[in-house]
């Protein structure tokens, strides 16, 4: 169906996390994006309190209207159990492929999560690729409109628990912008002021509770007696 619909000009965002069985591999492969079904880790950058499993992604590519906004070095893009998603080395030469994110030389993958995983080599992993173009059907005529691909390793990145996190929001509106044409979107969007909280332990909460009663009472208090006293003067 999907395949069809790509056929048909149709756009596809792709949000495929390794270790689960969507069998969109294949349809990757046909518009010339590689997904590999393994975990990409950070060696050399890792985030506190998640662990190698969360990837940060550092290089921007600058000729993808996806994220030219973002500039390489002064910003990030932060992932969670993210697979390798990249340009297939046998990709059709009539459809543009394109890694538009990657991670530090200091990444490998791991075919599964445990100790004893086989691991894959220390470089440069993308964790997302584009593909637009004209598919071409079992006799060969390719078709007359064309489709886009957006496809990224991970799907937990636009969740609420990341989507807050660096370029994580921006990227994903982006994506969507460039899919849906409205290329007038593509930015990077103002941060919105966050309300600061106050957060209490339940002796704190019981001090302040405390203190809002008893200071009132006594300056009460003590205000009656001077009050008292300088009548009676």
């Amino acid at each position: 169906v999907l395949s069809a619909y790509l056929q048909r000009g149709g756009k596809l965002l792709v949000l495929a996390d390794p270790g689960e069985k969507h069998n969109l591999a294949p349809l990757l492969k046909t518009v010339g994006i590689e997904f590999s079904n393994t975990y990409v880790v950070s060696v050399g950058v890792q985030v506190e309190g998640m662990g190698p499993q969360a990837v940060v992604a550092l290089d921007f590519e600058q000729n993808s209207e996806i994220t030219k906004p973002f500039v390489s070095g002064n910003t990030f893009a932060l992932f969670f159990l993210s697979a390798e998603m990249r340009k297939s080395p046998n990709a059709p030469a009539d459809l543009q492929v394109m890694d538009i994110l990657r991670t530090s030389p200091r990444s490998m993958s791991l075919a599964e999560l445990s100790e004893t995983a086989k691991r894959g080599e220390m470089r440069v992993y993308s964790l997302a690729a584009t593909s637009k173009g004209k598919l071409k059907d079992k006799d060969g005529k390719p078709s007359e409109k064309e489709f886009a691909v957006v496809a990224f390793g991970d799907s937990d990145f636009a969740t609420n628990k990341l989507s807050n996190q660096a370029t994580n929001l921006n990227l994903m509106m982006n994506a969507i912008a460039s899919l849906s044409g409205e290329a007038d979107l593509i930015s990077v969007r103002p941060k919105q002021p966050k309300a600061t909280k106050l957060l209490l332990t339940s002796g704190s909460w019981l001090g302040v509770v405390s203190a809002s009663i008893l200071l009132p009472t006594m300056l009460m208090i003590l205000g009656s007696v001077v009050w008292f006293r300088r009548r009676s003067a």
